[in-house]
């Protein structure tokens, strides 16, 4: 079970099939860059969260995820690792009618945030 918490930001950077999630995880900058199916209206996350065991959780490429997007965000990577990512959708950005969405995506990390 996820026991560990990151806090971070979700993006589609104006587009519907794409997202970038980040955050800070202890002190280094993890990010998930994901396709997303079906397109849906872009969104933002400034106070989104990723729950995971150890930091190992967020690596990889080719993962793939699944779950739903509307007023808040709330998905699981892999799920045999049970990673979520969560969080409400900025206002003014969410998604109608609530979504399921899928996709597959990948995890970066950088030696530390400055």
């Amino acid at each position: 079970m996820s026991n560990v918490e990151a806090k971070g930001t979700v993006d589609t950077h104006n587009t519907g099939n794409s997202w970038t999630a980040i955050f800070n995880v202890d002190g280094h900058k993890y990010s998930f860059s994901a396709s997303m199916s079906p397109n849906v209206t872009a969104f933002e996350i400034t106070k989104a969260k990723v729950h995971y065991t150890v930091p190992e959780d967020l690596t990889g490429s080719g993962v793939d995820y699944a779950g739903t997007v509307g007023k808040e965000i709330d998905i699981t990577l892999n799920s045999s690792s049970k990673v979520t990512i969560t969080g409400n959708l900025d206002v003014g950005f969410e998604v109608y009618p609530e979504t399921n969405i899928t996709g597959t995506g990948t995890w970066s990390a950088t030696t530390e945030i400055r």
